[in-house]
């Protein structure tokens, strides 16, 4: 094949920059313009921006956000969001997710309800300041609850919602570890998380529901109190109709036990965030091993450090990072269908 000239990579470089979801080459043939290049966050916050990611980049999931929801703006953005979110659902190919971030000094005064911390720190009003920061978090929580569910209104996937609100929890989580963020953030995080998750619980439907699919025992492990992402699976196990019971965080192993004697569950999955909850999850394991319990259930481990090598250290029977791995491995345990 001899050289392209300079009219025809011109001509090429037309159809990649074409704004349109495909354009015809020759007669009867149409290219996709995607290089399925696994996405991009911070795509765009208007319509022009998502199709000219796909078209012009090739983006394959689009995302389309906000950088600065504050208590006065966020009333008049969400409309505009929602009007950009169900005609890029029309006119793009590639899926389109949803994301925001608050700045939270505009939830205090004089842009929000809340007292000005940076005020009363500088008095040594330190009561205070916390006082106002609660409030402002609360304020901000209400704010991405209701941004949630207005978008989710215009059409956005349940399921992507989900996903991307755990996403976001595990960047907070491996902030927290690193102490880039603190213990007011991942409690504004979880807040958000529970509230989203609640809106999501009744929106989120499956054909494989049934009235009986298994028990399920889940639990974070002692040592260990993230509970969002245990909180994700648990959602997702629910509506997918398993009996799902909920031992909370830092569950000691003799409450995993009993659990096990009174719910004569199929499954048991252990939730850790931190890296300590590899001990944890191993101890956890060996003492339903000692109990003379291992051989009635099948165990999984889950959280964002887990990987195959920790999965064979705890003596666990399966592992997965997110929601859909344990729906998974528990349709693969208790002869159903994810």
């Amino acid at each position: 094949m001899s050289p392209l000239g300079q009219d025809e990579l011109d001509h090429l470089l037309d159809i990649y920059a074409s704004r349109a979801a495909f354009t015809a080459v020759d007669i009867g043939d149409q290219v996709v313009l995607s290089c399925d290049g696994g996405g991009s966050k911070m795509t765009g916050t208007d319509l022009l921006d998502l199709l000219e990611s796909e078209q012009r980049l090739g983006q394959d999931i689009l995302e389309l956000w906000h950088i600065e929801y504050s208590y006065k703006a966020i009333k008049t953005i969400l409309p505009f969001q929602q009007q950009v979110m169900q005609n890029v659902q029309m006119m793009c190919t590639a899926p389109v997710q949803y994301g925001a971030q608050p700045n939270l000094a505009f939830y205090s005064k004089p842009d929000g309800p809340a007292e000005n911390w940076f005020e009363l720190l500088p008095r040594g009003d330190i009561a205070g300041a916390r006082a106002a920061i609660d409030e402002a978090m609360e304020h901000a929580t209400k704010d991405f609850i209701y941004v949630g569910e207005g978008m989710l209104d215009a059409g956005a996937d349940p399921a992507d919602v989900l996903e991307e609100a755990k996403a976001a929890m595990t960047v907070l989580g491996d902030k927290f570890e690193c102490e880039e963020v603190f213990i007011p953030e991942l409690i504004m995080g979880g807040e958000i998380m529970k509230g989203i998750a609640e809106e999501l619980k009744p929106r989120i439907k499956s054909e494989a529901r049934t009235a009986d699919r298994g028990t399920i025992v889940l639990g974070t492990v002692a040592g260990d109190i993230h509970d969002i992402g245990k909180d994700v699976v648990v959602l997702m196990l629910d509506v997918n109709g398993y009996d799902v019971h909920d031992l909370g965080i830092d569950v000691p192993i003799e409450k995993f036990i009993a659990a096990i004697d009174e719910l004569k569950p199929q499954v048991v999955g252990l939730s850790g965030l931190l890296t300590l909850a590899f001990d944890s999850m191993k101890a956890t394991i060996e003492g339903i091993a000692a109990a003379g319990k291992r051989d009635q259930v099948k165990i999984m481990i889950g959280g964002s450090p887990v990987d195959e090598q920790i999965c064979a250290y705890t003596g666990a029977d399966g592992w997965g990072r997110d929601a859909a791995a344990a729906l998974r491995l528990a349709a693969e345990w208790t002869g159903g269908a994810a």
